[in-house]
């Protein structure tokens, strides 16, 4: 159900003016909200590794998909479902222990990147 709620939001919200939109990791996996992204936007997969990943859950204890179980192996299953989904993003930019600034802006850089070549090869950032 939230799922399909998820997907009715992001589908309107695609509909319209150009905007950033960030959405959880979990809303691309679904396949028509993936297709409404790849047909009305233009996708870029902040990639992070393993290690990042579980830093980052470990300081919060919201994530319901990590209350059960062990966060580790819990992590090591999403990224084998997820990453090779994630892989069609139209950019991907390597996310590290930086200052957002320094993401956002390589996000802008890879951007400006994927409009210069005027083709819908993949870029990487």
């Amino acid at each position: 159900y939230f799922r399909d709620g998820e997907r009715r939001v992001i589908q309107r919200l695609l509909d319209g003016a150009p905007k950033g939109l960030a959405t959880g990791g979990g809303a691309f996996i679904q396949p028509e909200t993936r297709a409404a992204i790849q047909a009305g936007a233009i996708s870029v997969w902040l990639k992070a590794d393993r290690d990042l990943i579980l830093a980052r859950v470990r300081r919060r204890s919201t994530r319901p998909l990590l209350k059960t179980g062990d966060p580790a192996a819990v992590v090591d299953r999403l990224i084998a479902e997820r990453y090779p989904i994630y892989d069609e993003a139209d950019i991907h930019i390597q996310s590290r222990d930086v200052a957002h600034d320094v993401v956002i802006e390589n996000v802008l850089v890879a951007l400006d990147d994927y409009f210069s070549r005027g083709t819908t090869e993949k870029v990487e950032g």
